[in-house]
Parts: C-alpha cells; sequence; structure tokens
C-alpha cells in the first residue's frame, strides 16, 4: 500500500500476481511446511473447484489478477480437511490496509470506516514509521465477528514472513528501478480542520506533461481568497493509471481526470483551479470528512463551476441552442400541470427544432444522437450547490465514489424522511428517478396515512415534494372510514388534486377520473375497505368489522379483507356480519382458510350457515391440520369425502381414526416429533409398524425438546443409532444426552463412537460411568481419544488408564493433545503404561521433544521401537542432538533416504558428517549417502570410499551423479587403496563406456572380483570391444555357460 490509495508499483502488482500462481502458492506452501507451520500434501496439478490449493486464498484489487472465487472477508479457521484429518492451512488476503498512529477501540467506528473506503484490515505499526511504505504485509490478528482463538503471534509472525520472502523473491528488480520512485510520490500536507481551509490548484500553462502547484487557502479570509474556478465531473474508474506533476512530485489519477486537465489548460496562461480528486487528500479520512463538509461554500464560492463530460463525438452547440429554444416555448404552467409523458412536451420540442432548422428535417437523427449522447454522461452533483434549499445541501454532499445508484438513494432518502420502506423503490438512475416521481410521493403518502401519521407528519412531508402531489383510493378510503378530522384536512390541501383509483405501483399509469373533492364528498358509491386499511386502523385501535356492523356504515363496501378481519375477530362477530349483510359476502378459500385458522367455532358457523358455498381446497385442510385436532376432526365428519390426505395433515389424522389411509414417511414423522411428545406418541400407536426411524427423526426430537426424545427412546431405542449430528442437535438445544441414555440404564441404545465422544466431552466421572456399565460394547477409536485430549489432562489419563491397551496413538492425537497443552509422553513413558503401543507418531513425538525424551522412551521401551523414516526426519527437525543420539542408538536401524538427507539440510545438520564419525560403521551406507557425498565432492567421496568402502555398492544412479558432478568415479575405485569396494555390474559398464584400456585396467586390477554379465557382454559390442582379447580368462566364464547361451567361443 502506498500513500496514495490502491496504486502498487508495476512490478510488485506482477510478484504479487506470480505468487498467486500455481508454482508460486506451492513455493509458499514449501516455505511454510519447512518451519512446521503446515501439514500439506503438494497437489501435481491445480485443480480450481475443490482442489487442495483452494485453502489459500487472495482477495486483491482490481490490479490484482483474480481467477478464483473469493470469500466475503477474512477469517482466522485455520483448519481445512485432508482425508479424515484436520490440518492447519493459512491464508492470504490481499486489499487496502488502515493504518493510524493509535489503535481504534469503537468497533462501530471501525467498520464504517471499512464499509465506506474499502479497507480489508486495521493496523498501528506502518503509521509509526519513518521511511515511506509502498506495500505493508501483516499478520491477521483478530476478525470482526469471529469469535475464535487468536492465533499466537510468534505463529502469525513466521507465517507472515515467509509470504514476505516468497513475495520479495519474485520482485523483478530491474522494473521496479524502471518505475517512479517511491520518493518521487506526491505527499500531501495536513492543514488546520478548525478552519474552513481548503487547496487550490494552479495549473500551469503549455504543452506536454501536465504540471501544477498546490496551495492553501480558507474561505474565511475571503481578502485572500483569489477568484478560482470549481471542476464538476465524473471520476470514472478508479483505477490510478494517469499521473500529474504536483510540487515537482509525482500523483497518480484517473485517467477521466487526466484527459480533464489536458482540456482545461491554457496554452500561455496559469489556470487556478479546484479539483475534489487533487486538493483533497483521498487517504486522510479526516481531512476528507472535514472538505465534504466544506463542499457547498466551495463551489458557491468559486467564480464559476465547470462541468466536465467527457469528450463527445458530436459538436453539441446546437443542440445547446435547441434546449434553451425549447424552454422559452413551454407555457409557465406546464411545468406544474403537465405529467412527465404528458404528448405536449414532444410537440413544443418538434416547433423549438423546426424554428432552428428554418423548416428543414435533415438534421432531426443527428440531434436524436446528440441528445442522448448527452444524457448518457454518467455525471453527477453538477446543480446541487445551485438548490435553493438549504436541507439538501445538509443531506446530500458531493460524494464522486459513489455510483449512480448510490446518489439516487441518497435524494429518496431526502425526498421521503429517511422512511425505511423508500428503499424498496426499484429506482435504477436519475432519469428513471425523474419518471417515477408522482408514483414514488403517492405510495409514500399512502404507506404514511394507513401507518396512522399525524397531519403535521403529512405537511413536513408535502414540503420535500412538488407542488401537486396524488392522494391514492386507499389513503382516502382510510381517511374516509376512520378520520374525519384527516379527511377534511385532504379535502382542502390544494397540493392534492386528483385521486389515483386502484393500487398504485412504480410504473403504473397515474389517470385523474376524480379530484380529491369529488371523491371525498360522494356517497352513493361504496369505500372499498383493504387490508392495508384494516392493519392501520387495527394499529390505531379502531375495530372496523364493529365499526361497519355496529352503526350500519352501509357506504363502506364488504371485502374479502373486512370478512377475514370479521372472522379473526371471533364468530359472534362473524355471526352479526352474516346477519347484518349477509347478502353482501362473499365466501372465498382466503376466508374459510382464515376460520380454519382461529379454531372450530368459525369453521362450524360457516358451514352451517354457508355450508353450501365453501369450497374444501388442500389449502384449508392443511390449515385446519396446523390448528389442531379438533378443526380437522370438524372437517373430517363435515366434509371428509372431499378431502385428500397427505403428509401435512397426518398426524392429525392419527387422531381422528384415519392413519390407515396414509403412507408414512420420514417428513411425517418429523412433523409429529416437531409437534411434540403427545402427537409423536398418537402417531406410534395408531401407525407404529408403518414408521421407521431415521437419523432425521431423532434431530427432530431433540430440537423439540428433552421430553420428546425421552419418548421417542423409550419407545423405539433399540432402532436409533447415535450420530454426531444427534448429539451436536441435543447439546444445541440443552438436552444432556448421556443422562438420557447411561443414567437410565437403557441396555436396548446401542453404544456408538459419538455417544462416547459426547461423554468424554463431559468429562472423566461421566466416562467412567459408561465404562462401567457398557464396558464391552465400548470401542476406543481415534476420535473418542482426540475428544478425550481436547477435554483435558484428567479425561486422557483416565482413558489411558482404563483402555489404553486399546488405543492406538496416531499423528491427530498427538498433534490434538499438543494442542491442547498436554503431553503426552509424560502419560504415556514417564508413567510406565507398558500396556500402550508405542506407535511411530508417539516416537514422533519424542523424537520433537529432544534427545532426553527419546532416549528415556528408548530406555524403557526400546525392543517395541520400530525406526521408520518419519521418525528419522522429525529427529532431525528437533535438532543435530537428537539426530546424532538416534544414531548412536539405533544406527543400524536407520535406512537413510534421500527425503531424511533434505530434512536434515534444511535443519542445518551436515548427516553424512555424522555418519562418517568414529563408532557409526553399524550405519547402512544406502546409494542417498553416497549421492550426497558425490554431490559434496570429491574429496567428501575419497573419504566414504575409505571409511566405508566395502559397504558401497555403486549403481548406476550413483555414476550419473558423479558424472553431473565431474568426478570420476572409476578412476576413484581403482585407486591401490581401495580393493575392498565391490565392483558392481554398473562399474563394469561405465569401464566398458570409457573404452578397452580403461576396461583392461579395471580387468587387470581387480579381474578376479568381476562377474561378466549378458548386459555387460552385449554394451561391450555395441562399443566394438572384444571382450576375450581384453581379459583371456573370460574364456572360461564364457565356457561354463549352457550350449545354448555361448557365443563364438
Amino acid at each position: 500500500m502506498t500513500s496514495q490509495s490502491r496504486r502498487l508499483p508495476g512490478a510488485v502488482l506482477m510478484a504479487a500476481n506470480d505468487l498467486r500462481s500455481h508454482n508460486g502458492r506451492n513455493d509458499w506452501l514449501r516455505r511454510l511446511e519447512q518451519h512446521g507451520l503446515a501439514r500439506i500434501s503438494h497437489p501435481t496439478a491445480f485443480t480450481g473447484g475443490n482442489g487442495e490449493l483452494d485453502d489459500i486464498q487472495l482477495l486483491a484489487p482490481e490490479e490484482i489478477d483474480k481467477t478464483q472465487d473469493t470469500p466475503e472477508k477474512p477469517g482466522l479457521n485455520y483448519q481445512s480437511r485432508r482425508g479424515s484429518a484436520f490440518q492447519r492451512q493459512p491464508k492470504a488476503f490481499g486489499g487496502v490496509i488502515a493504518s493510524s498512529e493509535q489503535g481504534l477501540k469503537d468497533l462501530a467506528l471501525m467498520e464504517r470506516i471499512a464499509a465506506g473506503n474499502d479497507i480489508l484490515c486495521f493496523e498501528t505499526a506502518a503509521a509509526n514509521m519513518k521511511s515511506r511504505l509502498f506495500m505493508v504485509i501483516s499478520g491477521i490478528a483478530s476478525c470482526s465477528g469471529d469469535k475464535q482463538q487468536e492465533l499466537p503471534s510468534n505463529e502469525v509472525c513466521k507465517i507472515v514472513a515467509s509470504y514476505v520472502a516468497c513475495l520479495v523473491h519474485r520482485i523483478d528488480p530491474t522494473k521496479l528501478a524502471a518505475e517512479f520512485p517511491i520518493a518521487s510520490y506526491f505527499e500531501y500536507e495536513a492543514f488546520d480542520l478548525n478552519r474552513p481551509g481548503f487547496r487550490l490548484l494552479r495549473l500551469e500553462a503549455g504543452i506536454g506533461p501536465v504540471r501544477c502547484h498546490i496551495f492553501q487557502a480558507y474561505l474565511d479570509d475571503e481578502d485572500s481568497l483569489i477568484p478560482y474556478d470549481a471542476l464538476s465531473y465524473c471520476w470514472g474508474s478508479n483505477r490510478l493509471t494517469g499521473t500529474v506533476i504536483v510540487n515537482e512530485k509525482v500523483l497518480f489519477i484517473t485517467e477521466n481526470l487526466s484527459e480533464a486537465l489536458r482540456h482545461l489548460r491554457h496554452r500561455d496562461e496559469d489556470r487556478i483551479l479546484w479539483i475534489d480528486a487533487i486538493c483533497i487528500d483521498q487517504n486522510n479520512i479526516r481531512e476528507r470528512g472535514h472538505q465534504v463538509g466544506c463542499m457547498g461554500r466551495i463551489y458557491s464560492h468559486a467564480h464559476q463551476v465547470l462541468i466536465w463530460l467527457g469528450r463527445v463525438k458530436y459538436e453539441l452547440s446546437h443542440l445547446i441552442s435547441a434546449l434553451k429554444e425549447f424552454e422559452a416555448r413551454v407555457p409557465p404552467g406546464a411545468w406544474r400541470n403537465w405529467s412527465y409523458g404528458d404528448p405536449r412536451w414532444y410537440d413544443v420540442w418538434e416547433k423549438a427544432h423546426m424554428y432552428l432548422l428554418g423548416g428543414h428535417e435533415s438534421d432531426r437523427i443527428s440531434q436524436q444522437s446528440r441528445l442522448k449522447l448527452l444524457m448518457s454522461k454518467p455525471w453527477l452533483y453538477a446543480l446541487l450547490d445551485l438548490a435553493s434549499d438549504m436541507k439538501i445541501k445538509e443531506r446530500i454532499t458531493a460524494d464522486y465514489t459513489k455510483d449512480e445508484e448510490a446518489v439516487v438513494k441518497d435524494v429518496l432518502a431526502y425526498l421521503f424522511n429517511d422512511d425505511p420502506s423508500s428503499n424498496g423503490f426499484l429506482v435504477r438512475d436519475i432519469a428513471d428517478l425523474q419518471r417515477k416521481i408522482p408514483n414514488l410521493s403517492c405510495m409514500a403518502l399512502e404507506r404514511m396515512i394507513l401507518r396512522g401519521a399525524q397531519i403535521t407528519d403529512i405537511q413536513e412531508f408535502l414540503q420535500l415534494q412538488t407542488k401537486t402531489v396524488w392522494l391514492s383510493e386507499e389513503a382516502a378510503s382510510y381517511a374516509w372510514c376512520v378520520d374525519t378530522t384527516l379527511m377534511d384536512y385532504l379535502l382542502n390541501e390544494p397540493t392534492f388534486e386528483h385521486i389515483a383509483m386502484r393500487s398504485v405501483s412504480e410504473t403504473s399509469i397515474l389517470k385523474s377520473d376524480f379530484t380529491v373533492e369529488c371523491f371525498l364528498n360522494r356517497r352513493k358509491k361504496k369505500v372499498k375497505i383493504t387490508r392495508d386499511i384494516i392493519r392501520t386502523a387495527g394499529r390505531n385501535g379502531i375495530d372496523l368489522p364493529a365499526l361497519v356492523v355496529e352503526e350500519s356504515r352501509d357506504d363502506i363496501e364488504i371485502t374479502e379483507p373486512l370478512v377475514e378481519e370479521a372472522v379473526r375477530k371471533g364468530s359472534d362477530i362473524l355471526k352479526l356480519l352474516l346477519d347484518r349483510r349477509g347478502d353482501e359476502v362473499k365466501i372465498t378459500e382466503a376466508i374459510v382458510k382464515e376460520a380454519a385458522r382461529t379454531g372450530s367455532d368459525n369453521l362450524k358457523l360457516l358451514l352451517d350457515r354457508r355450508g353450501y358455498e365453501v369450497k374444501i381446497t388442500q389449502a384449508i385442510v392443511e390449515e385446519a391440520a396446523r390448528t389442531g385436532s379438533d378443526t380437522l376432526k370438524l372437517l373430517l365428519d363435515r366434509r371428509g369425502h372431499g378431502v385428500k390426505i397427505t403428509e401435512t395433515i397426518v398426524e392429525e389424522a392419527a387422531r381422528t381414526g384415519r392413519g390407515d389411509e396414509v403412507k408414512i414417511t420420514e417428513a411425517i414423522v418429523e412433523e409429529a416429533a416437531r409437534t411434540g411428545s403427545d402427537t409423536l406418541k398418537l402417531l406410534l400407536d395408531r401407525c407404529g409398524d408403518k414408521v421407521k426411524i431415521t437419523e432425521a427423526i431423532v434431530e427432530e426430537a431433540a430440537r423439540t425438546g428433552s421430553n420428546t426424545l425421552k419418548f421417542l427412546l423409550d419407545r423405539r431405542g433399540k432402532e436409533i443409532k447415535i450420530t454426531r449430528n444427534i448429539t451436536w442437535t441435543a447439546r444445541q438445544n440443552g438436552i444432556d444426552l448421556l443422562v438420557l441414555v447411561v443414567e437410565k440404564n437403557r441396555d436396548d441404545i446401542e453404544i456408538t463412537e459419538a455417544l462416547v465422544e459426547e461423554a468424554t466431552r463431559k468429562g472423566s466421572d461421566i466416562l467412567k460411568l459408561l465404562f462401567d456399565r457398557y464396558g464391552d460394547e465400548v470401542k476406543i477409536t481415534e476420535a473418542i481419544v482426540k475428544e478425550a485430549a481436547r477435554t483435558g489432562s484428567n479425561t486422557l489419563k483416565f482413558l489411558l488408564d482404563r483402555r489404553g491397551k486399546e488405543i492406538k496413538i496416531t499423528r491427530n492425537i498427538t498433534w490434538t493433545a499438543r494442542q491442547n497443552g498436554i503431553d503426552l509422553l509424560v502419560l504415556v513413558v514417564e508413567e510406565n503404561r507398558d500396556d500402550i503401543e508405542i506407535t511411530e507418531a508417539l516416537v514422533e513425538e519424542a523424537a520433537r521433544k529432544g534427545s532426553d525424551i527419546l532416549k528415556l522412551l528408548l530406555d524403557r521401551r526400546g525392543d517395541e521401537v520400530k525406526i521408520t523414516e518419519a521418525i528419522v526426519k522429525e529427529a532431525a527437525r528437533a535438532g543435530s542432538d537428537t539426530l546424532k543420539f538416534l544414531l548412536d542408538r539405533r544406527g543400524k536401524d536407520i535406512k537413510i533416504s534421500r527425503d531424511i538427507i533434505q530434512t536434515a539440510y534444511w535443519n542445518g545438520i551436515d548427516l553424512l558428517a555424522l555418519v562418517m564419525e568414529e563408532g557409526r560403521d553399524d550405519v547402512e551406507i544406502t546409494e542417498a549417502l553416497v549421492e550426497k557425498a558425490v554431490r559434496t565432492g570429491s574429496n567428501t567421496l575419497k573419504f566414504l570410499l575409505d571409511r566405508r568402502g566395502k559397504d558401497i555398492k555403486i549403481s548406476k544412479d550413483i555414476i550419473y551423479t558423479a558424472y553431473g558432478n565431474r568426478i570420476d568415479l572409476l578412476a576413484l575405485v581403482l585407486e591401490e587403496s581401495r580393493n575392498d569396494v565391490e565392483i558392481t555390474e554398473a562399474l563394469i559398464e561405465e569401464a566398458v563406456w570409457k573404452g578397452s584400456n580403461t576396461l583392461k585396467l579395471l580387468l587387470d586390477k581387480r579381474g578376479k572380483d568381476i562377474k561378466i554379465s549378458r548386459d555387460i557382454i552385449q554394451t561391450a559390442d555395441w562399443k566394438g570391444i572384444d571382450l576375450v582379447a581384453a581379459w583371456p580368462v573370460l574364456r572360461i566364464e564364457i565356457s561354463r555357460l549352457p550350449a545354448g547361451d555361448q557365443k563364438g567361443e
């Protein structure tokens, strides 16, 4: 991160993208593994979707290449599943880092700053550094909303260091040197934020690179304030691809601004400008907030405001003339009275256009193109500070980081007084907002009235609207029904002229069928009551059904929502409504559903009085099933022939004796369990043989409560297999599953791994109780031992005491114990637990702790310890003392591989030197060791041949390695003092390849040790060497071959 946000040197960006590549991430993983920070397998190819490399993710600014999906925000979840084990996996995120000299304690403030500035994280180190930084790499200590335990700082530092090493290694210094030096970047000087200060820009005249100077000015010192022009423009892309020289330093700007500066620059005279992107330090949050507050005054004090629309491909002077002529021809009352879609606007435009063309239409298409081009330019805020209403300046400030959609939301919030419902308006842009203002105002006013707004609230709302506002039919109907004072106000307020009939949406066409006076003064036509009117009346304490029935309000229409409300009020109000206005009541599905929802009395009344109109639908039956058995029983008894039994109603069907008609599914039993133990009992009693108990059913019983789960265990325990999902669900719902299973002596329930894990999680006392009652049924698994380690040392110790002989210590177990601060070696070795198997993982753990613990283990249980490659590698990681001890004690059991040599090398150990020390002749000289000696140099190889020549078997790979290191291995073997080195077939072939003289020398010196094979004979033939002539004794060897294998003699 440079002092200019989002601008990194290109060489650094290239290195960051390279590190994001397959090879780069593998390099980072290898570095982490070398330092023991990750246990990872290295894939041979990047798999994308769910491949192992997906564990390392990069969130980057737009300059950094993005080739994978990225998470919404960082998290400290450093675990990923590999096979059956959990392993720590670091993650890297890229983005903007905010730095301050002191930490911010207000989390809400941090969240607002982060959201407003696209900040990834906060830190306090970089701001206190005197040197100039071009990038900050920081370890993540904690995450917002992440309650996981923080990582140790030393581990975070190691991870960061490995990442920095990989990144710096990839930065091309030549390319970095070719870019602007960091020291040449422009830096802003702070000014007094307690005064209305701001910066002005002197744009130098001339051609070539744009150069300018920034100087300080104050709005409260008008005598010294020189004239300046303010620029309003669209930032466009946030990518800083252009440059400008400011005070002899480089400042990175957007391409759109760079183009504007070149256009505004005079050839022979400097120009004073105010441009927000240059005159405001965009990276200083405090200054930016201060300047946004002053922006209205900055624009108003400007000599002129320039609006940069960008370069266009048409000449616009003709269009501007046409717009001025159009404005002059519009009648004075049109701006107030004509709707947006009124055709008279088009007529006026046509006349103005034809007037300028002198009656010719030849230029019409190009004029339309010019207008579309002008309106398509994404510029905003240009006229904000010319507004006469000061409130809009307080509510909407120029912020060019916002797109047009965000500005539209600000305008909507201003127009509708921050009404949350305005957030749901679907407005795409400013032009769309202009079209929809009449509809949106009508909708917002309707919501206000239906929510019980006072007249003063409506008056305040109207102050922000146009001179005329439509009144919806629903709002007027509500006032008519319940609030005569409000109705009188609406009737006399001149802002309301017309009623918008029917429902109003954002796109509906408003028709003036009625004036407000005509609508509110009519009495012959009835008012239509909607659900919104009923809800609003209820919130204001008005009982509309009672009002309609008891006061005989014949002017109110009996609508479906009104009848539904009467049903909700109870059977008495419903009966009264049917008695007095029954002819106007139309029975619908919604009304019958409401009757079923509110109980059997309302449903019985409807069936008794208007049963011939009631059509039983599936939705009605399901609603009755949800309400209760009495309602469903009534429906089944009265209209059972029309009811189709489904899963949703089966548990009520069981109550009414109709269970035989139903196919019992898992969903049905889950619903019964969700309802409670009584319903589940009914289902099992009536349909028990059809019910199969599944994991999902037991989970649902656990969610419902302990009584339901206990009942299910009592009735069908032998069919239930306790899984981890079940134990987790029970725990989340506050149910102690062990109490229900163990303490109640349920011998019919299988003791599963998940159940034993749950007992382990509870501690040694519960685990002891489980062992005492179900000893032989309890199988000890790796997962159980890991859970004991997580619970604590006492639980793990108890488990080792009771069932040690069944426990096989794995790497996952040693890792879990180590993460939870448990010294597993103390529990196993020092306490002499001879019944516990000494596994490879346990010996690795001992090697990890050093030579003392490893010595103790070998002293006490040495016969059981099998030395493997993994153990030797762990000893090498622990240090030279541990590895040296292991070689001394068990050298004869160690076979040194290439991986062991490499691990020793990474940890600074010269394994070859250790092997060659006096007294270690029992260590096998492997091919890998000889290759290591060859790569070290000829002197080392000579020393190895002298000391252990008799133990060395020279292979083709060793010869190839020697050849690659320019060592004549054959010459070293043929030296006088090395007759103990075995002459292998590979050495003979090497002699053949070198020529007959070398072969003859080998045969002369070591002929008695040589055995000629068919491959050697064939190689000699290829080289044109007569083996018989070179070595007469060969005739004897050939004569011993079977007759069919002899060649020549």
